[in-house]
């Protein structure tokens, strides 16, 4: 077992001085200073992040090069404990009343389950191979897990702890994000191209939506409308999460037309980026239509919208930066800097923060998002990937 935590706490000494002397002016002053403790009172010195109360809860970032979950106290952004799972992990996701955690484990093709309380494994859940983006419904009842090597998704009975139907979907599935409702399952599918939209009173494939080339992450607004899909773009060759070989990407143009040469998705910044993507497109749920393309930055791989749906969160890991974006203008209105090859984000239930996930620089950024600023970098272990917010009440 690697261990890979290493706390330091540091003791704040406090020496006073005393003496007659320096006892009476204490005395005589205490009157006059009253007044400004009675003030420091009703109004609270704001944090070194320019806030006047902390955040409560834990982040859960999945180590994929430890095989580990870290759990940082937002609060104090710390490490507090450290969670083994299966092998090679890559995603988690938290059920919705905060109890249990569920880690997608690739290589051990399996699901771990983690009671949030006491930070500990209860349980395992056989999956399909590499099991890779999880989503669970909002009633708490099924996971939908995309299993990237078998090109399907298991569907997982949490009650029963284990998986009950198997849907075949597109190759190479990866993101997946379910609908406000829980009506409805989007799976992106890396390798053809298209978002495979499952009936979840079904378990079957309702249509198909053309997604671009290397489609990756993607999210769903609050008001179960729009589809925000990110992507890799042209990426020849790309390797599987699990370390396994693959083919050349394929993928469809905007309208399903198939792309020419440096034509694929976000055609704009091809021949600068090498096929590269470097957009984000928004899909018209109702039309199954692209209504929308936002440029941000290389390689967006990760979206997670505001609680209100005011603003879109997208991470770019090819250009290590994070950009937000208006829903009402369809425009980047700014662009934060994090660590190096970022991957996943996770925003605080009160919308106060985002947390990011930096694989090359083995941290998390915490970005104050009244500001759009960086104000910590959190360390935890190798190659930190997928991450989830855990709420203080939950534990």
């Amino acid at each position: 077992m690697r261990k890979y935590f290493a706390r330091t706490f540091s003791r704040l000494s406090l020496r006073s001085a005393n003496g007659t002397w320096f006892a009476l002016a204490l005395l005589l002053s205490s009157f006059a200073f009253s007044g400004c403790v009675n003030n420091l009172t009703s109004n609270p010195i704001p944090s070194l992040k320019g806030e006047t109360a902390k955040p409560s809860g834990v982040i859960y970032v999945v180590n994929e090069g430890e095989d580990s979950i870290s759990v940082i106290d937002v609060a104090s952004q710390k490490v507090v404990a450290g969670v083994p799972v299966g092998q090679f992990p890559h995603y988690v996701a938290v059920a919705p009343d905060g109890k249990r955690a569920y880690v997608t484990n690739g290589e051990s093709a399996d699901i771990s389950i983690i009671d949030t309380a006491t930070h500990k494994i209860i349980g395992t859940i056989p999956a399909g191979k590499d099991p890779q983006g999880i989503s669970i419904r909002p009633d708490g009842r099924f996971a939908y897990v995309a299993n990237f090597d078998s090109n399907d998704v298991s569907v997982i009975d949490l009650g029963a702890n284990k998986a009950v139907e198997t849907i075949k979907v597109g190759t190479a599935p990866q993101g997946i994000a379910i609908s406000p409702d829980g009506k409805r399952v989007y799976v992106a599918n890396l390798r053809s191209g298209e978002i495979s939209v499952v009936n979840t009173a079904t378990n079957r494939i309702e249509s198909s939506i053309p997604a671009g080339t290397g489609p990756a992450g993607i999210g769903v607004s609050p008001d179960g409308k729009y589809l925000y899909v990110g992507g890799h773009g042209q990426m020849s060759g790309m390797p599987g999460s699990s370390g396994s070989g693959g083919a050349p990407i394929q993928g469809k143009g905007m309208m399903g037309s198939t792309p020419t040469p440096g034509r694929d998705m976000g055609a704009s910044d091809q021949g600068s980026m090498g096929g590269k993507n470097k957009d984000m497109r928004i899909i018209d749920i109702s039309t199954q239509q692209v209504a929308g393309m936002i440029t941000c930055g290389v390689m967006p791989i990760a979206v997670v919208s505001s609680g209100n749906g005011g603003r879109v969160y997208v991470v770019s890991h090819g250009s290590d930066e994070v950009s937000v974006i208006d829903t009402a203008t369809r425009k980047v209105t700014a662009t934060v800097t994090v660590g190096k090859n970022p991957n996943g984000i996770a925003l605080s239930p009160d919308g106060r923060f985002a947390y990011v996930s930096n694989k090359d620089t083995n941290d998390v950024s915490v970005i104050d998002l009244s500001s759009n600023s960086v104000v910590a970098n959190a360390a935890v272990g190798k190659g930190p990937r997928g991450l989830a917010y855990v709420n203080a009440k939950s534990q």
